[in-house]
C-alpha cells in the first residue's frame, strides 16, 4: 500500500502545518513575463496557498533588485517572501570580505570572458545569446549565504530551480543533508535543448552535455520533470533519484465576457525575447502572414505581437512591420489578462527547444484555441487536441487561420473546450498534486 494512503487526516493536516520549503532561484519569478519566471510564480503560490510555508531565497542578478519600489510593488501583489542576497553584498568581517571580492572578481572575470568568446557570431538582442558552463553559475559566497538561510528557516524541504544552482547543496551538512529532501525542478533537459540551438545555429543560455546534467541531477533526491517525455530520460540519467511528473497550472481565470465588437478574428503571439520564440515568429511572419495579408480574406484577420519579444522585433527584425496589413506590436503586457482579452486564437509556431511550452498552456488555461506546430503540441494533455490545431507548414497556418475567420462559431466550440480543459488538465490541483504527496512523504 502507498504510505501516503497510510497517513490519518489529522496526521496528515499535522505534517501539511509543518512543512517549510525553501526555494532558490536567480530567476525574477514575480515578473511573470517569461515562461520559467510564469512557472516558478506558479509553483511557488500554489504551495503557499495550500497551507505550505515557502521562502525564496533569491540569488540576485546585475540590475534586478527586489527591494526597489517597482519590484516590490510586484511582489507584494503575489504575497512571495523573498530573501535576496546579491553579489554586491560582501560579508562585515573583514578577512571574510577580502576573500568575497578575490572570488567575485575572479568569478565576473571568467563570465566577461565567455561572453567575449561564445558571443562571436551569436544573434543579436536576445536574452539567451550567451552560451556559459554550470560553473559559471557557481558564486562561492552563495554557499555560506544558503547556509545561513537554511540555518533560519529549517525548511523540509529545499527546491532548486534549474540544475545551475545545484550547488548550494553543498552548503548543508550531513545531517542536514540526511533530514532535507532536496528537490530540483528542472524545466528542460538543458542538454538536448542546447544541441537543439546549435543546430539551428544559436546559442543557448547554458552549454552542458549529458554527463554533467545526469551528474548535477544525482545530488538531488527528487527530481520535477515538466513533461511525461521527459521522466523515463530524467530516470535513466540519474537512476538513484526519484522522478516525478510536474506539469504546469494556473490559477483559475476569468475574461472578459463583454462579446466579439467586430467580425474581425484576432490573433495573438505572446513571447519572450529569446532565439526559439524570434525563430519562430520571424518565420511566422514571412512565410505566413505577408502572403496571408495580401489576399481579401485577410482583411478579416488582424495579428497582435505582445511580450519581450516586441523589442527584439523593432530591433532585429528582417521583416518591415509597416506594410503589413493588420498588425500591432503591443509590446510587454503588465498582465496576461491584458493580452488575452485581446485576441481569439493563440499561435505558436515554434520549431526548436525543449520543454513543456508553457505558452501553449497558458493559452488553453486563458480558454483560447491554439495553433501550433507538432514541436510545440509535446507534453500537451491529450485532451487538448479539442482546442487545438496542429499546424506545421505555412500552407496548414494559412488554411486553419483562414476557416476560423469564416467560422467564427467553429472558433467558439475550441474555445469552449479549452475553457474546460482549463479546469481540469492544468488546474493547480492536477499539475501540482505529486509534488505535494512527494513534499509530504519526505525524504
Amino acid at each position: 500500500m502507498d504510505s501516503l494512503n497510510c497517513i490519518s487526516r489529522s496526521n496528515w493536516s499535522r505534517r501539511l502545518n509543518q512543512q517549510r520549503i525553501l526555494m532558490a532561484t536567480d530567476i525574477p519569478f514575480w515578473r511573470r513575463s517569461t515562461g520559467a519566471e510564469q512557472r516558478i510564480a506558479s509553483v511557488a503560490r500554489y504551495l503557499s496557498s495550500d497551507g505550505f510555508e515557502v521562502r525564496t531565497f533569491f540569488l540576485g542578478q546585475s540590475g534586478i533588485d527586489p527591494d526597489s519600489p517597482r519590484e516590490q510593488e510586484l511582489i507584494s501583489g503575489s504575497n512571495f517572501d523573498i530573501e535576496h542576497r546579491a553579489s554586491d553584498q560582501p560579508p562585515r568581517e573583514l578577512r571574510k570580505k577580502l576573500a568575497w571580492y578575490v572570488e567575485a572578481t575572479r568569478h565576473q572575470l571568467k563570465q566577461w570572458a565567455g561572453r567575449g568568446s561564445s558571443g562571436a557570431g551569436s544573434p543579436s538582442g536576445f536574452e539567451d545569446s550567451v552560451s556559459l558552463k554550470l560553473a559559471d553559475y557557481r558564486w562561492p559566497w552563495a554557499i555560506s549565504a544558503f547556509r545561513e538561510a537554511v540555518e533560519s528557516f529549517r525548511p523540509q524541504s529545499i527546491m532548486i530551480q534549474y540544475i545551475k544552482l545545484g550547488y548550494l547543496l553543498e552548503a548543508l551538512t550531513c545531517q542536514q543533508r540526511q533530514e532535507i529532501q532536496c528537490i530540483v525542478d528542472t524545466h528542460d533537459v538543458l542538454h538536448l535543448r542546447a544541441q537543439q540551438f546549435r543546430k539551428r545555429g544559436f546559442q543557448h543560455w547554458i552549454e552542458v552535455n549529458r554527463d554533467e546534467e545526469a551528474k548535477s541531477l544525482a545530488e538531488f533526491d527528487t527530481i520535477l520533470a515538466i513533461q511525461p517525455e521527459e521522466v523515463e530520460l530524467f530516470r535513466e540519467m540519474a537512476p538513484q533519484c526519484r522522478t516525478i511528473l510536474c506539469g504546469h497550472g494556473f490559477e483559475p481565470t476569468v475574461l472578459n465576457a463583454s462579446g466579439r465588437a467586430s467580425n474581425v478574428l484576432t490573433v495573438g503571439y505572446l513571447g519572450s525575447a529569446n532565439a526559439a520564440n524570434a525563430h519562430a515568429i520571424q518565420s511566422f511572419l514571412e512565410q505566413i502572414w505577408q502572403p496571408l495579408s495580401a489576399t481579401q480574406t485577410a482583411r478579416r484577420i488582424r495579428l497582435v505581437i505582445a511580450g519581450g519579444i516586441c523589442d527584439w522585433l523593432v530591433q532585429n527584425s528582417l521583416v518591415d512591420l509597416e506594410p503589413l496589413n493588420g498588425v500591432e506590436v503591443m509590446g510587454r503586457v503588465e498582465g496576461l489578462e491584458e493580452f488575452y482579452n485581446r485576441v481569439d486564437v493563440v499561435i505558436n509556431p515554434v520549431e526548436f527547444g525543449t520543454g513543456l511550452k508553457i505558452k501553449n498552456c497558458e493559452a488553453i488555461a486563458f480558454g483560447k484555441p491554439l495553433l501550433t506546430t507538432s514541436h510545440g503540441f509535446v507534453g500537451m494533455p491529450k485532451e487538448s487536441s479539442g482546442a487545438c490545431l496542429v499546424c506545421d507548414s505555412p500552407d496548414e497556418f494559412s488554411k486553419a487561420l483562414l476557416e476560423f475567420a469564416n467560422d467564427f462559431e467553429g472558433v467558439k466550440r475550441f474555445a469552449a473546450v479549452a475553457t474546460k480543459l482549463s479546469q481540469t488538465g492544468f488546474s493547480d490541483r492536477q499539475a501540482y498534486s505529486g509534488l505535494k504527496s512527494v513534499i509530504l512523504q519526505g525524504k
